[in-house]
């Protein structure tokens, strides 16, 4: 028996739909969800793709603070020596969180003292202020 030929039509990667890379808008909204996790790695997509983008770097540290995986806010690319210029006073406080939690003793409270006298106080910032000068 001859088998029938099957026309399969051919597929450029062009037309093929491209993934869509998530914005900063995207990051916050997941973070808004509660979405920790996919937060942190939407904001890590999004910071290879503008890695001199400061918004992206806090979201980045946000993220990791809030879904608790602080080894990602101590890399290089986020941690204070990318802090030294600009409005930094979320990322100060996030840094100085992932910097405590990774068992850094002297650095979290000097960038701590930067960032407290701007951050809006909660609960959770009040906790970590306490925390590190301890």
């Amino acid at each position: 028996m001859v088998g029938i030929p099957v026309l399969v039509p051919a597929v450029s990667p062009e037309a093929a739909p491209a993934e869509k890379v998530p914005s900063a808008a995207d990051v916050r909204q997941l973070l808004m969800d509660k979405s920790f996790d996919r937060a942190l790695v939407a904001s890590t997509a999004v910071l290879e793709r503008e890695p001199s983008n400061r918004e992206i770097r806090k979201l980045v540290l946000e993220s990791a603070v809030l879904s608790r995986k602080f080894d990602v806010g101590v890399r290089p690319n986020l941690g204070p020596g990318a802090l030294s210029r600009g409005k930094r006073t979320g990322r100060c406080f996030y840094a100085s969180v992932c910097l405590f939690e990774t068992g850094s003793l002297e650095e979290p409270g000097v960038w701590r003292k930067k960032a407290v006298p701007r951050v809006v106080s909660t609960p959770y910032v009040e906790y970590y202020k306490k925390k590190i000068l301890e």
